[in-house]
């Protein structure tokens, strides 16, 4: 073989192990796993003291705050730059009625964390009465406003009962006959009977004091001590559903059927004047 001969072969021989290296590395890449997007759960404490984990899971932010801005949010209302003021966005954007909005107000106090971020998160702290919001989201904004809405509501054992009791109603809708509900049947639903790991509205907080019995056939006088006892969570039963209409109560993709919608009445409108996440609206 001539010396040409013999470079001309490891020139070849080079190229093929090159080729072989630079597939391994671009199907490695592309094996990168992407962010994983779980649903919002949530634990309290014996105090009540809820704590809600961001929905949807996003990569760990630094801890260091963002610069507090003056952030655009609606037209129709006005722009927020501190704690109070996105309170009042918040009012006005979704529908709350003023009876609602001066009692939550003038009640309850409200701390956010990063005014920046809408990757969610929050507390409702019922002893001190306050709201504590991780970020700016409006899902999580909603959920603990009427939190703090529902705290003086549940004090009626006849107002806990009557919210369970139509959740019930709702979960167990003929869906043929309710096409406009399937989204609202569907959640109730799972809020009844739970999904995948999740036991539901049905059980405590620790998911493992759970109601007895098929929540259909319970007295009303159980309903009410489950309730009293937070077996059953009308806490976030309530909360749950103002934030997933976010008081779009008589519209849209999420709207309830009036013997539900009526529940949510005194603290929302129905009239809203920003578009909420789950029709393309910001977080």
């Amino acid at each position: 073989m001539t010396k040409g001969g013999f470079i001309q072969i490891v020139i070849i021989v080079a190229a093929v192990v090159l080729g072989l290296v630079t597939f391994a590395v671009n199907k490695r890449v592309s094996k990168v796993p992407e962010p994983v997007f779980s649903p919002q759960r949530e634990v309290t404490s014996n105090l009540n003291v809820k704590v809600v984990s961001p929905t949807p899971s996003l990569p760990p932010k630094s801890v260091t705050p963002s610069p507090v801005l003056a952030l655009p949010t609606s037209q129709a209302c006005p722009g927020y730059n501190d704690a109070n003021s996105l309170r009042e966005f918040i009012f006005c954007a979704f529908g709350f009625r003023e009876e609602a909005a001066s009692r939550i107000r003038n009640t309850t106090s409200i701390v956010v964390k990063d005014l920046n971020s809408t990757s969610g998160g929050g507390l409702w702290y019922a002893v001190s009465r306050k709201v504590e919001l991780l970020t700016a989201q409006r899902e999580a904004a909603v959920h603990e406003l009427s939190h703090a809405f529902w705290e003086d509501e549940r004090g009626d054992s006849q107002r806990r009962l009557s919210l369970v009791k139509d959740l019930i109603k709702l979960a167990t809708l003929d869906k043929n006959t309710n096409s406009q509900y399937v989204n609202a049947i569907n959640f109730a639903y799972e809020y009844v009977w739970g999904t995948g790991d999740w036991k539901g509205m049905f059980c405590a907080y620790d998911q493992k004091t759970c109601v007895n019995k098929d929540p259909r056939n319970l007295t009303d006088q159980e309903v009410i001590d489950f309730t009293r006892s937070y077996i059953i969570l009308d806490h976030e039963i309530y909360a749950g559903f103002s934030s997933w209409t976010m008081g779009k109560i008589n519209s849209g993709s999420h709207q309830l059927p009036s013997f539900m919608a009526t529940h949510f009445t005194e603290e929302f409108s129905g009239s809203t004047k920003a578009v909420p996440y789950y029709e393309g609206g910001p977080q």
